[in-house]
C-alpha cells in the first residue's frame, strides 16, 4: 500500500515539475525585465508604466520561437537534443515539456 502511494506520489511530481518549472521561469524572467524597464524608463520619462515587463518577455519570448524554427539554429537544437537524451533526469524533462506542449501547440 505505502509502495503504491509512493508511486502515485512520484507520478504527480512528475506531471507537475515542468509546468512549475516554466511557471516559475517565466516569472523570474517578466519580474527581472519589469523590474529593469520600469526603474530606467521611470528616470527617463518620470513616470512608471505598469506591466511593460509583461509586454517585453512576450515580445522577447515569440522572438526566440521565431528564431528557433531558423535553419541556422536546428543543427544547434538536434545537438542539445541528443546530449539531453544522455542525461536521465534531464532527459525525463525534457520528453515531458516536449510532449506537454506538442499536445498544446501541436
Amino acid at each position: 500500500m505505502m509502495k503504491r502511494i509512493t508511486q502515485y506520489f512520484l507520478q504527480g511530481i512528475l506531471l507537475v515539475a515542468p509546468v512549475a518549472i516554466i511557471i516559475y521561469i517565466v516569472y523570474t524572467l517578466f519580474v527581472t525585465i519589469d523590474g529593469m524597464f520600469v526603474d530606467n524608463l521611470e528616470e527617463i520619462i518620470g513616470f512608471k508604466i505598469p506591466g511593460l515587463g509583461i509586454l517585453v518577455s512576450f515580445v522577447f519570448l515569440t522572438l526566440l520561437g521565431f528564431i528557433g524554427q531558423t535553419a541556422l539554429v536546428r543543427p544547434v537544437k538536434k545537438i542539445g537534443q541528443q546530449l539531453i537524451k544522455k542525461i536521465p533526469v534531464l532527459n525525463l524533462l525534457y520528453t515531458s515539456l516536449n510532449d506537454l506542449f506538442s499536445a498544446f501547440v501541436g
